[in-house]
């Protein structure tokens, strides 16, 4: 998930941290001192969000199979036609 990092980070919207100690600091953070920020983090996600997503992620991969069966079909086709 490399190229979600940047889309988060970059939005404000989450951190990245490999170690263990420093991902505890920034949750720590958020839940006391930085409740304001994870709201603020929180909205701005809203904002960005696509709840339609999936769905339309499907749909065009259900058109994707559509078309390459149709061109499947056709091949077929004209090969025992000929």
């Amino acid at each position: 998930e490399a190229g979600n990092v940047p889309y988060v980070t970059e939005n404000h919207v989450g951190a990245f941290e490999r170690q263990p100690e420093k991902i505890a600091a920034i949750l720590r953070h958020w839940f006391t001192d930085g409740a304001d920020e994870l709201e603020a983090m929180k909205r701005r996600a809203k904002a960005l969000g696509t709840p339609d997503a999936l769905f339309r992620i499907v749909e065009d991969l259900a058109a994707m199979i559509k078309e390459e069966a149709l061109e499947l079909l056709s091949t077929r086709h004209a090969i025992a036609t000929a």
